[in-house]
Parts: structure tokens; sequence; C-alpha cells
């Protein structure tokens, strides 16, 4: 195991059990043996169990390859103890067996485990285990006719059998009990530990139990001197044993490393390969565990599994031949571009085939993009035409890769990945391969779980050698790189693909901050534009966004004044040196920056600044990145520039500086809309100067613009913040009201008056420009819903307010001339 598990209750008891049970065992045989025993058997006994002692520290380990490949390798251990137990139990019985058969086991445990409870747990498994083989030796024994006393002389033929079955019963018990406690304490299934862990040692025992045959002829037939004589002889035997074994070792050793050799750097290639794709080590290492498991549910054979797990590996080593662009593209894919994407099955069987793999890789490189309707590529295979192994990797592959993050979407959770494939089982994927996948998907996690998901943890695990320790760990360390790398490509190209639209100002800057942002770490960022001879901060991110958004700087002052007049960047420089320039007292202590110019077509319009202050500085890297965005942001900002400039244009009329007719309309639609949608009015002001015309005729035209203009800013000061002001076309004016009905607006009537017919224009050679206003005003909702029809009646109103104050006039001209009438005739009079 990889760590150690946190054992839980049941198996500390079951563990306890065994120790107690065991320990009563051969607490009874000890005493029985006292009893019962003879001074030679006592001496014999002690003789043995020396030879136990040493025999058990030295055992010989013989390397067996596991079943799947060779990184799964067993240690079989060699070691007479056994042989000397089941000697004992033909010659003095039970007790003795025991007691060495547990010294036997807490010393064997003792050499490879330095934990007193798993130590005192073999020792009462072993005397468990011999007991129950010492009952089934004398059971046979009684079963042939034969008596089981200990003094009895039987033949070799006559031991066969019944050795034979108590060796059976030795490794039934202790295999059995060993099995309990590491399946309880790892909580996996106690059949599937004795099967994969226990069975394989069972052919240890036999052999050593009749092994036992030898010494005990010996004695019998020749005396115990003869078993002195074999010692040299055995100990020749042990010795050859252990050098055999050495050599055998060193070339398992040699073939494993060079499997392991070529395994990394095929997985080298796939890992670059899927870097590319930004995908995962873990990724492929987890697809390599349900393709295990599903492999093992479906009952394939040892090559066919291993194809899968090579698959999950390689499947995708045919986008070499894919474009990065392609593969890293943010938004959805084109006809064409999907066209190229799917010959990379095709490519990837095509390379694969040149490797001569000893599992059919290549069917399930090339057909994990078949659907099970048919209608997936590269070969439209519908069904159970599809390999079982690729139908088992494009469930497994697409339900972990939805749980990673793409350039095109989000990672799902783990429940979203279900509800996706068991979506689309029977249309892309077999439907009986989801259903015993999502079955089973418990006990997988469980496995990814134990295993930690790490390509170290999964070397230490499989007892991996050096060389592939270091590839491993030299790949996720290159593997991160490409990823970088990939993902500086991949946001390069979305912000040429962004930036090459047409985007405000303010959303060209914003977004620009952001991409940097994700690349490139900086506590505030900065854009300065050129604006009438200085540096203006016209973007700002950061803590100190408010105060650097209000700085200026002369060209040449600062880092980016000089940067901007210099048209050369400037890394790591003190970034108090721009603030100042700026006269600003920021909040942060900046400990270094990076200033970039910002150029269109070899002329410098501003710099892009960037202040830190938790680096202690910028790395090549960063810098590097930072003027490659800026060699495309300079050309987006000034077409941005030039764009806002053309709208402002547009939208403004050139002699007031007001809104034009256009800007009117589209803010009368706005409101329109706003006022409709929340149920409320707002009213439309219409404004006519009197007298205008007289003053362009005997002022002159020019006399006539600086006075509209000079109007134009006196109405407008009359008007609310949330009021909408701009010039209809030659002496007119329009402004929109929000949220107001016409029944309200005297106040605001009288203010506009008062203040055009108060102000008047100095002109050379003492004349003076004055004029009136006429007003007229309509309510949307009341007096129509579109702008002609409140243009309609705002009108009418306005030259019926035109048509009262005329005829005012007229009334106040008739009255004058009654009253002095009178006089004159007076004065004529007198």
């Amino acid at each position: 195991m990889t760590r150690k598990p946190n054992q839980s209750i049941v198996a500390t008891v079951f563990q306890w059990a065994v120790i107690g049970g065991g320990g009563l065992v051969w607490v009874f045989s000890a005493l029985r043996f006292r009893d019962n025993g003879t001074p030679r058997a006592f001496l014999e006994t002690a003789i043995f169990a020396l030879a136990i002692v040493l025999i058990s520290s030295r055992p010989v380990m013989i390397t067996m390859p596991g079943r799947s490949n060779l990184n799964d390798r067993r240690q079989l251990s060699i070691s007479l103890s056994d042989c000397l137990t089941f000697l004992l139990l033909i010659l003095y019985g039970a007790a003795p067996a025991i007691l060495v058969s547990g010294l036997d086991g807490f010393i064997a445990s003792r050499r490879t485990v330095k934990r007193w409870t798993s130590n005192l747990f073999t020792w009462g498994m072993f005397s468990l285990s011999v007991l129950g083989a010492a009952r089934a030796y004398q059971f046979t024994l009684s079963a042939f006719g034969l008596s089981s006393d200990p003094g009895t002389r039987l033949s070799t033929f006559q031991l066969v059998i019944p050795l034979l079955v108590a060796a059976a019963i030795h490794f039934l018990i202790s295999s059995i009990l060993l099995s309990t406690i590491l399946g309880l304490r790892y909580r996996t299934s106690i059949v599937r530990q004795w099967i994969d862990n226990q069975l394989w040692t069972a052919v240890t025992y036999f052999p050593l139990a009749l092994a036992s045959l030898i010494p005990y002829v010996c004695a019998v037939q020749f005396g115990w001197i003869t078993m002195i004589a074999l010692l040299p002889i055995l100990t020749l035997i042990y010795f050859s044993l252990s050098q055999y074994n050495r050599r055998v070792e060193d070339k398992v050793r040699q073939i494993q490393e060079m499997n392991e050799l070529n395994l990394s750097l095929a997985q080298a290639l796939a890992m670059a390969i899927d870097a590319k794709d930004n995908t995962t080590a873990e990724h492929v290492q987890r697809v390599q565990i349900y393709g295990r498991g599903m492999a093992k549910l479906c009952g394939l054979s040892e090559p066919e599994a291993q194809a899968i797990e090579a698959g999950a590996m390689l499947h995708d080593v045919g986008k070499l031949a894919i474009p990065d662009y392609i593969l890293n593209k943010p938004g959805k894919l084109t006809s064409a571009e999907y066209e190229k994407v799917k010959i990379h099955p095709v490519v990837g069987a095509e390379i694969l085939s040149h490797v001569k793999f000893p599992f059919p890789v290549v069917p399930v490189v090339r057909h994990h993009h078949e659907r099970w309707d048919g209608l997936g590529y590269p070969d439209g295979l519908k069904g159970e035409e599809i390999p079982l192994t690729a139908r088992i990797l494009s469930v497994i592959d697409c339900f972990d890769a939805v749980q990673e993050d793409r350039q095109w979407r989000k990672a799902m959770t783990g429940d979203e990945a279900v509800n996706t494939i068991a979506s689309q089982a029977g249309t892309f994927y077999d439907p009986q391969l989801v259903a015993l996948f999502i079955a089973n998907l418990g006990e997988f996690e469980l496995e990814i779980e134990r295993r930690g998901l790490r390509p170290e943890l999964a070397v230490a695990a499989d007892g991996g050698g050096a060389i592939h320790q270091t590839i491993e760990s030299t790949i996720a360390s290159s593997h991160e790189k490409i990823k970088e790398a990939n993902r500086e490509v991949s946001l390069l190209y979305e912000i040429a693909q962004t930036l090459g639209s047409s985007l405000s100002l303010p959303d060209t800057l914003e977004f620009l901050m952001k991409r940097i942002a994700e690349v490139v770490p900086f506590t505030t960022g900065t854009v300065f534009l050129q604006r009438d001879r200085l540096l203006e901060a016209v973007f700002a991110t950061g803590p100190d966004a408010g105060l650097l958004s209000a700085g200026r700087l002369q060209p040449g002052s600062g880092i980016a004044g000089w940067v901007f007049e210099r048209q050369e960047p400037m890394f790591n420089s003190d970034p108090r040196l721009d603030f100042a320039a700026m006269q600003i007292n920021v909040s942060h202590d900046y400990r270094t920056s990076v200033v970039v110019p910002l150029i269109k077509q070899g002329s410098a319009i501003g710099a892009l600044a960037l202040y830190s202050a938790d680096l202690e500085k910028y790395s090549v890297e960063h810098t590097r990145l930072v003027e490659a965005i800026a060699g495309m942001a300079g050309d987006a900002i000034a077409n941005a520039i030039q764009h806002e400039e053309i709208e402002t244009t547009a939208l403004t009329d050139r002699l007031t500086g007001l809104p034009n007719l256009r800007s009117i309309v589209q803010r009368f639609d706005d409101e329109a809309a706003r006022a409709a949608a929340a149920g409320q009015s707002f009213t439309l002001l219409m404004m006519d100067l009197d007298g205008f015309k007289q003053i362009n005729d005997k002022l002159g035209h020019q006399t006539g613009d600086r006075y509209l203009a000079e109007i134009g800013r006196i109405i407008g000061g009359q008007m609310r913040d949330r009021d909408f002001f701009g010039r209809y076309g030659g002496d007119e004016f329009i402004a929109i009201l929000p949220s107001t009905v016409k029944s309200l607006v005297d106040p605001l009537l009288e203010r506009v008056r008062e203040a055009v017919e108060g102000f008047v224009l100095p002109v050379e050679g003492g004349a003076a420009a004055a004029a009136g206003i006429s007003l007229g005003v309509a309510e949307f909702g009341i007096d129509g819903e579109s702008m002609d029809e409140l243009m309609a009646v705002a009108d009418l109103s306005m030259y019926a307010d035109k048509e009262f104050k005329s005829h005012r006039a007229e009334m106040r001209q008739s009255s004058s001339q009654v009253v002095r009438f009178p006089r004159r005739l007076m004065q004529r009079a007198v």
C-alpha cells in the first residue's frame, strides 16, 4: 500500500481477536509440551527454534513478474522454516510445531514491519494455522487407519497425503486471516485481496511440506548424524539459490528499466501532445484507472485491458496534424476547422501502426470518436461494429475530460459529467457500457482517491525505478511549460481576434487589462494616451485606479513619459518616478514596474504601465508578454480613438458643441423605450429664438454664430443633470426631460425665458446682439408616442407662445399710444 490506512474499528477488533486466540493456542501448546515432552524433544525443538530464527532472518526472496506487466512485480519468500515446522509435527506432534511456527511468524514479521500489533497478529495467525494443519494431519492419518502418535514411525508413502492436507489447511487459514485483516483495514474486497495477493503464494506450502520428508527419512534410517552431514549441502544450495536469484533479479530489473524507459518516452510524447490541448497528466491516469476497471467488468483479456490503458495515453497523438490555433480556439469551430480536427484519429492510428505494440491499441485510437448511432468519425461505424475497447475509451474519456477546464468551456462537476454521458447513451455511447460505468463509478473513485492522482504517487505504488521517477517528474515540469506556452498562444490569439473587431475605447482598454492580468501579475495597471500635448491616464485598474485616472504627465517626465518620448520600454524601474511626476500619493508601496510604448504606424500614441507592490522584479517572460500584447494593442487603441472621434463628430453639432439632431433622435428612442417599459412619461421641450434673423442681417453671420454658441451654453445651464439638451437646427433647440409631465415644467420655462432675454452679446462698435425665445412642450403618452407626433404638438405649442408674445407686444404698444395721445393734444392745447 502507498499510505498508512485509517484502520476501522472492525479491523482492530478482528486483529486483536486473532492475537488473543493465537496467543492462547501458543501458550496452551507451550504448557502441554512442557508437561508431555521428553528431554530429547526439548533439545531438538530448541535446536529447530534456533535454526528457524536464523532461517527466518535470511530467507531467499525470488522476484516474480506480475500478471499484467513487469512493473507489477511480486516477491516470493522461500524459507526452510516451514519445512522444519512440518518435520516437528511428524516427529513430536502439534505442540512444538505451533511453538516454533509462532516464533517464525513473529520474527519474519519484525523483519519487514516494525509495528508490534502487526507482529503479534502474524504470531497469532501462524499459531492458529499450524493448529489447524496439525488437526488436519492427525485426522487424515486416522482416516487411513494410521496412528498419529509422535513416536510412531511411518513410511514416506504413508506421510505424503497427510502432509499435503496439512499444508493446504495451513495455507487456507493463514491466507484467509491475512486477506481479512487487509480487506477490513483498507476497506476493499476480502475475496479480491485473497485472489490478488494470497492465492499465488500457495506454491510455497506444498513443496516445503514434502521437503520435510527428506530429513525425516534421514533421521529415522541413519540417525541425526546425517542431518549434520546435510548442513554443508543445504548451505551450498541456499547460497547457490540466492546467487541465482540475484542474477535473475538483475536481469529482470534491466528489462523493467528498459520497458519503463520506452513507456516513459511514449508517455512524454503523449503528454507533450496533450499539453497542446490543455489535457492534464492526471486526466490520463484517471482514464487509465477507469479503463482497467471497465476491462475487468467486461471480461476483457489482459492485452485488451492494456490496449485501453495505452489508448488513454496515446489516443490524441494524431493532433500533431492539427494547427494550434484550431486546437485552442476559444469559440465555436467553423465547418472547415471541424473537418480538420476529424483527421486526428486516422493520423494517430497511422503513426502508431508503425510501433509493434504487444496489444491492439491501433483500433482504440482510430475508433474512439465513433458514435453508437453511426454519426461519428472517421469510418462511421455503428453500434457493436465499433471495437469494444474503443467504446469503453470514448465513455470514460468524455466523463473525465468534461471535468477539466478548456478554452471553450468551464469544467463540469462530477454529477454534471454523469448526467452528460447518461443523456448521450444510445446516441454517442454504448448504453450498456454507460450504465455499467455509472454503477461502478464509486469503486473507481475510491481507487483514484487511494492513488492520489499524482504521477509520483503512482510510481511509488507500482514500485517504479529511478529512471521512471526522474522522467516522470521531468514530464510533469515540461508538461506545465508546454501548457503555459499553449495558454500564451491562445491568449495572444484571442487578444488579436477580439481587438480586431470594432470596440469602443473603454471596452478595448478594459478587455486589454483583463487579459494582461491572466498572464502578468500587477497591482495597478494604467493606460496613458496623448491628449492636448500631455499624457493622460485614460484608464486605470487596481487599488489606486481612482488616483491614477486623474493623472497627467509631460512627455519625457516619469517612466511613462520617457517611454512615450523614446518609444522604448522600461522594465523594473521605480514606480515612484511616475507618481511623483503626476503629483499623486498612492496607497500602496509599489516595488517595480513594466512600462511599454503604444505605437501606431511608427508613432507613439501612449504608454502601458503595470505597477506591482508584490513582485521584487518582473521576469523576462513577463516583459516579453507585455511587449507582445502592447504591440497588438497599439493599432487597436488608435482605431478605437479614431472611431470615438468619428462617432463624437457624427453626434455633435460643430457650431455649439451640443448634441445634434441624430443624437437627439437616438436619445429620444432610448427614453421612449425606457418610459414605455416603466409605465412612466417624459416631456419634449422645443425652443426657437425670436429675432435671431435680425442679428444675422444687421450684425453678420459670425456674430450670429457666436450668439448661438453662447445661448446654447446659457440654456444648457438651466437644465437638470438628467435632462438632455441639443441643437435641432438653425436657431431651434430641443430638450428631453425624463420622468417629467408638462404641467410641472413652467418654472423651467420661466428660467429659460429670463436667461435668454436677459443675455446681451456685446459686439465691436458699441452694438449688441439680443433676442427672445418661444417655448413649446409635449408629453410622451399624452400627446403621442413617436418623435414626430411630439414635435408636431410641441411645435404648435411653441408657435402659440410666439403668437401670444407678439399679440401681447402689440397690446402693450396700443395701450402706450392711447395714453400718450391725449397728452400730446393737451400739450398742443396749452
